[in-house]
């Protein structure tokens, strides 16, 4: 995927970052790459959220303890 082609993804994912099989669909037509490479993009980007989410969580935790 070259920059624009993310930067286009990531503009959607922040629009709604909930994205069903149709969603994918519609993105792989409009850019033109395999719905198989946005589903992956998409998998991978929740997956980031997450991690962030748990890292602050942690971190709150950790400083309301103190």
């Amino acid at each position: 995927m070259n920059q624009d082609e993310l930067n286009f993804l990531e503009a959607e994912y922040l629009k709604d970052s909930d994205w069903d099989t149709e969603k994918t669909r519609q993105l792989a037509f409009k850019i033109g790459l395999n719905r198989i490479k946005i589903y992956k993009w998409h998998y991978d980007r929740k997956k980031q959220d997450k991690e962030q989410e748990h890292l602050n969580n942690i971190s709150r935790d950790l400083l309301r303890d103190e």
